[in-house]
Parts: C-alpha cells; structure tokens; sequence
C-alpha cells in the first residue's frame, strides 16, 4: 500500500495500521522522513521509499530498517560499504524507466547495473519495478509498450541466473487497465482510498471512499439586496 503525502492526506500513521492489521505486507513511501514516521509510530512492515534517496540519509535508512531504491552506482556503492560497516544486509529495489522519463535507470542500462548492485556486498536484490504515467487515460498502448520492455529486463535478468523475488509494475490504473501488470506485487495508492484515479479506467474494483468532511450549519443570513457580501 502506497502511504506517501501523508497517505493522501489520511493520515499515514492511522492507515498504515489498518493496513497491515487487513494483511497489507509491505508500505511504499516517497521518502526517508516519511518512513522515519512510521517507524517511530511502531509500525514493523517493510517499508520500501519508493523515490530516490540522498548520499547523506544513508545511515538513517540503515538505522531504520528501510528499503531503499538503487538509482545509482554511487548511491549503492555507499550503501554497500555503509551496510558492511554496521554488519547489517540491507533489500534494495531497483526501479527500470521503460519510458516515463522521470527517476529510475533507464531500460538500456538496467542489465549491467543490476549486475553490479547484486555483486555489491551486504546488499540483497528483493525487488525490480516500473511505473506506469499513462495507464489512467483510457488508451492502455504506452502502458502495453512499458510492460513489454519490462519483461524483456525481467527475462534477461533470469538468463544471468539473477533473482528478483519481488517483480511489480501496477499503481492504480494498471490494477485496473492492465490485469496483466500485476505480477508479484501491486502498488495501490489511490484506488485504495477509494477512488478512481481517473474517469477513464474501467470499473473494475467496487471502491467507497474512506474519508468524508462534515460539517454543521451555524449562521443563516438574509441580506438585502446590493449589501457586500
């Protein structure tokens, strides 16, 4: 379950327990500090910051048990030695571009830095993921083309006999647009608020929102005509 933004404005603590209580087995954040929270709430699931992380948080990950994701060798290079120092294995996730164009290594490269992050000490490879941008607009193609290239990543890693236990691609909209991105694991974010992320993805999960604002008349006016309001 995606809790990043204060899990949408619904307070990250408060979900999160109710979550994990439901069978939710592992939280995706966005950053350090928002793992950091949980964590010092008593939450003890997984939790995979699923944003690029600074050179200078690395120990805090470590101390927290967080789950990292790799986007540079730099990164990982200092993760590794950092994690050989407090005598500790830390699970990485490795996010693919296969098209989005934001964070992530892109497809081309992937092979060759996956083979190095698992040659890495301390570090163990849990998880490859990409993420879709379009997958809510109704059109399903951009999606379709990013899923075969991941499949293609994901194959080549099994022919280097690297494993990849955890394999996932699907936010909301690919949960409901695209069944076939479901794979090993999904990342519902809004979809588990309930609501749709989008008037064009397919009704495919009944969903009712989990939040309502109320609120109680205190004053009615009548004011004449041409008074300022």
């Amino acid at each position: 379950l995606v809790v990043k933004a204060d899990a949408y404005g619904h307070g990250s603590v408060e979900i999160s327990r109710a979550a994990t209580e439901a069978g939710v087995s592992m939280l995706g954040v966005a950053t350090l500090h928002e793992g950091i929270e949980l964590r010092a709430a008593g939450l003890g699931a997984p939790i995979v910051i699923l944003s690029p992380t600074l050179l200078s948080e690395v120990d805090e990950i470590i101390e927290h048990r967080l789950t990292p994701c790799v986007s540079s060798l730099e990164f990982a290079e200092l993760l590794s030695r950092r994690c050989v120092a407090h005598e500790v294995i830390s699970r990485v996730h490795v996010e693919v571009d296969t098209g989005m164009g934001r964070t992530g290594i892109s497809d081309g490269d992937a092979i060759e830095f996956l083979e190095r992050v698992t040659a890495m000490p301390n570090l163990k490879l849990e998880g490859v993921f990409t993420h879709f941008p379009d997958a809510d607009s109704g059109n399903t193609y951009f999606a379709e083309e990013q899923l075969r290239r991941f499949h293609q990543i994901l194959e080549s890693l099994a022919r280097r006999k690297i494993e990849v236990a955890i394999r996932h691609a699907a936010n909301s909209a690919g949960i409901l647009s695209l069944p076939q991105s479901r794979l090993d694991m999904v990342r519902p974010g809004i979809l588990a608020y309930g609501y749709y992320p989008s008037a064009r993805v397919p009704r495919a999960i009944p969903v009712e929102g989990v939040m309502s604002f109320k609120s109680r008349v205190v004053q009615l006016r009548a004011v004449p005509a041409g008074r300022f309001i």
